[in-house]
């Protein structure tokens, strides 16, 4: 019977032959052979106990058994920064209780208020030392501290110089250089598609392309639309632009606070408690205006569908000649 180390000293491993079996073992014998060798720091584990079965049973399952270990490090622990919005919103997928992803709800914009925690700094945790079977002291890693990214529209809390708070309303989003980035109004290059999911801004939203059909757009600020806006609802407190129209199969909405500026419309309704301003021909709408309705330009007519006006309709022609019923109605919003 012998002891084998491991190479950095940390483990004793019992050896022995079959014929190691007509010598009686006990704990006492172990530390023995321990000290035998000089290990002065050691845990005896679970190890020799088992030898110590085996032994009795006389019979021998393996030939070596971990019987001892000496004190291990305790890593520490590297100073990290803890967010408190999702940095890679691409990935952040949410599923029901059968598995299904909703694909709308992808918190593309992310929003926050003035004073909203965005980053906490934490500070890096001290190791311990550890200690192999000769004594010798085993050095723990050095850990590192972290520090606090650069901010946009963001500031150090006065409460807490580990904290960074958002300093106006608007999203927060973590640019690839990993500084911290709050806006006021959400810039989207591409469509509102199932890329993005429904989106909800605190501020404006500016899109670059077009909102795709049952996707959803609010706002309390202005919408700005590059594209056009098939079948979706777009909600803003304030104005909405579409610069190439509004068409679908009538089960688009567009809700504004303000106006509504677009280039066409068919088959779409758009409430407004401001103006409405179309940019050419309005076929089978259900346009409500606060104020006025305007199709403007030579193709600005009005064909089909319901018009209602608080003060004006304007348009180059208001009906057709194939009697498709068009209802114009002034001085009534109503719903």
């Amino acid at each position: 019977m012998k002891l084998e180390l491991s190479e950095d000293n940390m483990q004793a491993f019992l050896i022995f032959q079959d014929e190691d079996l007509a010598n009686p073992i006990d704990k006492a014998a172990i530390v023995k052979l321990l000290h035998e060798m000089d290990i002065t720091e050691f845990n005896l584990n679970e190890g020799w106990q088992d030898a110590y079965e085996k032994f009795q049973q006389k019979v021998l399952e393996e030939n070596q058994y971990l019987i001892a270990e000496g004190t291990p490090v305790i890593a520490g622990k590297d100073g990290w920064l803890e967010y408190f919005f999702e940095t890679d919103v691409r990935h952040n997928l949410e599923s029901d209780e059968h598995g299904q992803v909703d694909f709308h709800n992808l918190h593309f914009v992310q929003n926050v208020k003035k004073g909203d925690r965005l980053v906490e700094l934490h500070a890096p945790t001290e190791g311990t030392p550890g200690k192999d079977l000769f004594a010798n002291v085993v050095e723990v890693e050095e850990v590192k501290p972290a520090s606090l990214p650069n901010c946009q529209n963001a500031e150090v809390s006065s409460e807490n110089p580990n904290i960074i708070i958002a300093k106006i309303d608007g999203h927060v989003r973590l640019a690839r250089s990993k500084e911290i980035v709050v806006e006021d109004v959400v810039k989207i290059s591409g469509d509102i598609d199932f890329d993005t999911g429904d989106i909800k801004a605190i501020g404006s939203v500016i899109i670059s392309g077009d909102v795709k059909s049952g996707f959803k757009v609010e706002a309390q600020g202005s919408i700005t639309i590059k594209g056009c806006v098939e079948d979706a609802t777009i909600i803003s407190s304030a104005d909405v632009i579409i610069k190439n129209g509004f068409i679908g199969h009538g089960k688009g909405v567009v809700h504004a606070g303000g106006d509504v500026i677009t280039k066409h419309v068919s088959n779409q309704q758009i409430v407004a408690d401001g103006k409405i301003l179309v940019n050419g021909e309005i076929i089978q709408g259900h346009l409500l205006a606060g104020e006025s309705i305007e199709a403007k330009g030579h193709a600005g007519n009005i064909i089909g569908g319901i018009i209602q006006a608080g003060t004006s309709v304007t348009a180059h022609c208001i009906g057709n000649t194939t009697n498709m019923r068009t209802d114009v109605t002034i001085g009534s919003n109503t719903q």
